[in-house]
């Protein structure tokens, strides 16, 4: 299935549309919301059977004009948003050649709307890599930069990044991301990539929002400060658990976006240990 979620101030939205020659074959629509009819998503989600992927979010805006229905903390477009996000999963999974499930992966923040994927990478100058990516025993862990040694996923990134021209930040805090997010729209950074779990995403959106900055995130798996209940120490940066990136997708998206002019030094290589 094809699948997205939706943040509002109400709650999180979520959809998944399994697909069938290039119908919904089934949807399925949840969230921890409040609204009413109470089976009102369930309604829209049976609705959508049969239709084409293309025409699922006019469908579904469509719908919900028809209902008598009450919404808290939400709107008809917080609903329609989410629908278009999973159906556009399709697309995007063929214009970067993942599967449906790599391209579940994907999170698109787009403050401005528009939400094409392949445009966003190619705007895209800048990497954020989150530190509890780097190793346990990686000096660079809390730090800024990586040799690229070979012996993380992380180092791959940066020396993608780096043929690429692209700036790699290593992202150390919270505080640090907004930081970093308010440094990139005072240069005019017009779009960037990241990695973070989907978990993260949905508990600070609103730094992404507020720095207004188009971006293609991608979720992250391993070691979790959520699940394991250390989302304290993570915020201050002394999360010492290891998550991992998720390689094959991170190589595959940074392959679309296109070689700057210039590429950025090799770093120097450093004994073991370095990370």
């Amino acid at each position: 299935a094809y699948e997205a979620f939706e943040k509002t101030a109400g709650g999180v939205l979520y959809a998944a549309l399994e697909v069938a020659d290039g119908r919904v074959r089934r949807a399925r629509l949840t969230g921890a919301v409040q609204l009413r009819p109470p089976r009102l998503l369930e309604g829209l989600a049976a609705r959508l059977a049969g239709v084409r992927l293309e025409r699922v979010a006019a469908v579904g805006r469509a719908f919900l004009a028809t209902r008598d229905r009450e919404l808290v903390g939400l709107g008809d477009e917080d609903v329609v948003r989410v629908l278009a996000r999973a159906s556009a999963r399709r697309a995007q999974r063929r214009a970067l050649g993942l599967t449906p499930g790599q391209v579940n992966t994907l999170m698109v923040h787009d403050p401005h709307g528009a939400g094409e994927t392949t445009e966003l990478l190619r705007r895209a100058e800048v990497v954020l890599v989150p530190y509890c990516a780097k190793p346990t025993w990686c000096k660079y862990r809390h730090r800024e930069g990586c040799p690229e040694c070979g012996r993380c996923e992380v180092g791959e990134v940066y020396r993608l990044g780096r043929e690429r021209g692209l700036s790699v930040i290593t992202i150390r805090n919270f505080e640090h991301l907004r930081e970093t997010l308010a440094r990139l729209r005072a240069r005019g950074i017009e779009a960037y990539m990241g990695m973070c779990c989907s978990q993260f995403y949905l508990k600070r959106e609103y730094a992404f929002r507020e720095a207004g900055i188009p971006a293609l995130l991608m979720d992250i798996s391993g070691s979790n400060c959520y699940e394991l209940g250390q989302e304290e120490l993570a915020y201050q940066g002394r999360f010492e658990a290891q998550a991992r990136l998720n390689a094959p997708v991170v190589e595959r998206v940074l392959r679309f976006v296109p070689p700057r002019a210039t590429e950025a030094p090799r770093p120097r290589r450093r004994r073991q240990g370095a990370g």
